[in-house]
């Protein structure tokens, strides 16, 4: 009886814990930039990749050009799929019109009217790339991890290629004597990529003694709060690094 007891709480923990964390593992994002003004914007979607099924959603959320025309009488702005991409075109009155996204990732918007009297705006050209983002993982791809030591101090240096729902950063350092690494940013260091965008970041850390060799560490943190570190760096400040001091 003990041991059906025992089988069923571990069944129960099993359902309770483990199941959900599973389930939201699987959570799901649309991403798409805008290349001219660099902004970057995220809805939730069902989809997991860059399927049909995503694309339309992209295309009804796309308003770059689409919040300046009216459709004309007898119109429909339910676009055409020809298995690659959906696309909407048409001209009326001096108006012409035209919004495409494709499963390859990309989505364009065009507009124009300046035959037609009363336009709200005479040109509209609006255009980047998207994908589906799913999962915890860490969602960074990072391209350079430096320490750069001087006299009294280490300058650390990190270049990312891609930043995709990332918060920002975390630096921990261990040197001679300590047991594990100590974090040295007061607060979370802002994120200033994108998905499509690198950014270029700089640390400098001054509570650091000549001739003592220290190791960093990079914690990348997302936007659910889970964290991801990356492989150590480390640096020796010295006095007179010609002298060898």
């Amino acid at each position: 009886m003990k041991k059906t007891t025992v089988l069923i709480s571990v069944i129960v923990s099993y359902v309770l814990f483990v199941v959900p964390a599973f389930v939201s593992a699987d959570t799901c994002s649309l991403h798409w930039t805008d290349e001219d003004t660099g902004q970057t914007f995220s809805e939730p979607t069902t989809e997991t990749s860059r399927t049909p099924g995503a694309a339309y959603q992209l295309y009804n959320l796309l308003d770059d050009c689409s919040r300046y025309i009216s459709y004309p009488p007898g119109g429909s702005n339910e676009p055409d799929f020809d298995g690659t991409c959906y696309e909407d075109e048409f001209s009326f009155a001096g108006l012409y019109f035209r919004k495409l996204v494709c499963t390859t990732g990309t989505w364009s918007e065009y507009f124009s009217c300046f035959g037609s009297p009363g336009c709200p705006t005479p040109y509209c050209n609006a255009g980047g790339t998207w994908d589906v983002v799913c999962g915890p993982q860490s969602l960074i791809s990072l391209a350079s991890f430096e320490a750069t030591p001087g006299s009294g101090r280490v300058v650390l240096e990190w270049e990312t290629e891609s930043e995709t729902d990332n918060a920002g950063f975390n630096l921990f350092r261990s040197g001679p004597g300590d047991v594990a690494y100590i974090q040295i940013n007061d607060a979370l260091i802002p994120a200033e990529g994108s998905p499509t965008r690198g950014a270029v970041y700089r640390f400098v850390d001054t509570d650091v003694a000549n001739r003592t060799t220290y190791s960093y560490l990079l914690e990348d943190v997302d936007l659910n709060g889970q964290a991801t570190q990356h492989e150590p760096v480390s640096a020796m400040p010295k006095l007179l690094y010609g002298l060898g001091w």
